[in-house]
């Protein structure tokens, strides 16, 4: 198994280079003039050359892609041009917070998806199967910029519970973030749902459940144990890929509730064209989704058996191989 990590996080390596060399292109080649948009158009034409000789604006593309791959080797991801200080250092109060936004909002999703798609498939046709699917239909049909503008209006203004973004300065509590959770996890549960259902009612059909029951099996454990175990390998893939949607893609989560994320200095970033700081993000975006997927392939190890009863004979033949 060490191997196999290993030998994955090697192929992410020339991925991530490849990511790099695309986005770097792209934030050099698109409109728009860097030192312009930082200093303003009525800048003088003295002061936009000194800008543009002090981030070496003039070199070739190529010398700078190198010269800025050189610089990632020694550590040094570069100093933002809008922020004015060093990428790793604002990435460092930023990624905090898409991270806790990212875990809690998958935690929901799991508390409340997976029994909902449980229920739903254990009592199919059932008025309990109905309400779930409206749930699941109606939360992924509803606009989340919408949801969110509506549960401010509701929370924060009518009624007062909750605030209705987050703090420039000051402490964070956890009010501050049931808003965006809830935002966040409305869309994947809904998902999570969906395909927890139709997986159990395939599963749930199939010849190994006959066989529990009839040693004897309480449904309970039918369920739980049997069915959930073997309806587990979609789902886990489907979390892996929610997360890597939050880590990079919770933008207007993070822009109207104010939240301090990832995505939004991304957003900020590009348009800005402050290219060490987005390129920054892109790489943190990039590596996360990799060591992401790569914890969801190994799960599928310990979830069903038979992958690791196949992961241990190919590791009898290698060995039997090489003796």
């Amino acid at each position: 198994m060490l191997k196999y990590i290993g030998k994955r996080l090697l192929i992410m390596i020339p991925i991530i280079l490849g990511i790099t060399l695309i986005v770097f292109a792209i934030l050099n080649y698109t409109p728009g003039d860097p030192a312009k948009l930082l200093l303003g158009f009525n800048a003088t034409e003295e002061s936009l050359e000194a800008v543009r000789a002090e981030w070496r604006l003039d070199d070739p593309f190529l010398v700078r892609y190198v010269r800025y791959l050189g610089d990632i080797l020694h550590g040094d991801f570069g100093t933002s041009w809008r922020y004015g200080t060093a990428v790793t250092q604002e990435l460092s109060t930023r990624v905090p917070n898409t991270l806790k936004l990212a875990a809690m909002s998958v935690l929901v999703m799991l508390i409340l998806g997976i029994p909902m798609g449980i229920i739903s498939a254990v009592k199919q046709y059932s008025i309990l199967d109905n309400l779930m699917l409206f749930i699941a239909l109606l939360l992924t049909s509803i606009p989340t910029f919408w949801l969110a503008l509506m549960m401010m209006l509701k929370f924060s203004l009518e009624l007062g519970w909750l605030p209705a973004s987050m703090p420039a300065t000051g402490v964070v509590t956890w009010k501050h973030w049931v808003l965006p959770v809830f935002m966040c996890a409305a869309n994947l549960t809904a998902s999570l749902v969906r395909t927890t259902r139709s997986n159990m009612l395939e599963v749930i059909r199939s010849d190994c459940i006959r066989t529990a029951r009839a040693k004897g099996a309480t449904e309970f454990r039918v369920i739980a144990y049997h069915a959930l175990r073997n309806a587990l390998m979609p789902v886990v893939t489907l979390v892996g890929i929610n997360f890597n949607v939050l880590m990079g893609g919770a933008v207007i989560t993070e822009q109207v509730f104010s939240v301090s994320g990832v995505g939004n200095l991304l957003i900020t970033s590009v348009r800005t064209k402050d290219a060490p700081m987005a390129m920054g993000c892109i790489i943190f975006i990039a590596t996360t989704i990799g060591l992401v997927n790569l914890a969801v392939d190994v799960l599928y190890v310990y979830i069903n058996p038979r992958l690791k009863s196949q992961y241990v004979k190919m590791k009898k033949r290698r060995e039997a191989k090489a003796a």
